[in-house]
């Protein structure tokens, strides 16, 4: 036996009562906040002479850590150009700002201001150091791509960086895959050429796997 309820109509009218208002008041709500909001004046635009001065720390220098023998500034200057991984349009723009001009001047800035460790995939702080008297250090990109990963490793640690790093899009897909095994195998290599080794990524379970191993 199934028992059904109606509602009749006294109840059906107090019903469409409460939801008109509880419209209309939503609907009051929002336009006193939005005439409130309209009468509010804008925050004063603050002068640019008026930006208060640097802290003390932007008169120390930069700290460092220790990573092998080398003392490296706690900040290291990578190699994504500024919107590449956000927009087409705005990586146009900074590759078209960033010409070699440009690229020595930044690398002279992040020298005066410790920022001593650059990443890199070729041989430019080399080339930067020998023209331009720096200091730079750098760390370069290998992965295990080529018919002899032991050969391309060999060839990247004469370059002299003071770490070789597994790319972070390279070591993603070795996870997905099931084969992050090889990176374990590929760091052996590293090591073996007396380089520190480094692996990036954006998965917190390889990175997991490898504090556990």
């Amino acid at each position: 036996m199934k028992s059904q309820s109606k509602p009749g109509s006294a109840g059906e009218k107090s019903r469409r009562a409460f939801i008109q208002k509880i419209g209309t008041a939503a609907a009051a709500s929002s336009l006193a906040a939005s005439v409130s909001s309209a009468q509010q004046p804008p925050p004063p635009r603050r002068a640019p002479e008026t930006w208060p001065e640097p802290g003390p720390l932007s008169k120390q220098p930069m700290p460092t850590i220790r990573l092998g023998k080398h003392q490296v500034g706690r900040l290291i200057l990578g190699i994504n150009g500024i919107g590449q991984h956000f927009s087409q349009v705005l990586a146009r723009a900074y590759r078209e700002w960033n010409t070699p001009e440009q690229q020595v001047l930044r690398l002279k800035s992040c020298d005066e201001l410790g920022i001593n460790l650059r990443v890199q995939t070729r041989d430019e702080i080399n080339q930067y150091n020998k023209e331009h008297g720096g200091k730079m250090l750098f760390s370069s990109s290998v992965g295990l791509s080529g018919p002899d990963p032991k050969k391309a490793l060999k060839d990247a640690a004469a370059l002299g960086p003071i770490a070789i790093h597994y790319s972070a899009s390279g070591a993603d897909n070795m996870w997905r895959r099931g084969q992050f095994s090889k990176i374990r195998e590929w760091a052996k290599m590293v090591r073996d050429l007396g380089v520190l080794v480094a692996v990036n990524g954006h998965i917190p379970e390889a990175f997991m796997k490898m504090e556990d191993e």
